[in-house]
């Protein structure tokens, strides 16, 4: 259940990013994440804060460091400009976890290796 939440998650994310940064994102992960939701989750997300003080859920921070990391990271620096719809930049700052956690993340990169 908490992957199909974390996907309705990132949907609700994805669709509250700047114009800009939802370009970046392929429409094929889009559509993952739109495909695998649950209808039924209300996400309570407040697209006016920072990420980084919303309490995600563990896979949808998996989830963003992927995104982030393949297809919106700046080799310059590591923020992520206007991910949410604000004026100003937003850092998004992940706790690293251990174990489980890095294993389901190994098994959600692959998923989009396969493009």
């Amino acid at each position: 259940m908490n992957f199909e939440e974390a996907c309705a998650e990132m949907e609700y994310i994805i669709n509250h990013m700047d114009s800009k940064e939802q370009a970046k994102i392929p429409q094929e992960v889009k559509k993952f994440f739109t495909q695998n939701k649950d209808y039924t989750y209300t996400v309570n997300l407040d697209y006016t804060r920072n990420l980084s003080d919303e309490k995600l859920k563990e896979e949808t921070e998996a989830f963003i460091e992927i995104i982030y990391n393949k297809y919106l990271k700046n080799n310059d620096n590591n923020k992520i400009e206007k991910i949410v719809n604000t004026s100003k930049e937003q850092e998004l700052i992940l706790p690293k976890k251990q174990n489980l956690f890095n294993k389901l993340i190994g098994k959600i990169k692959n998923i989009f290796k396969r493009k």
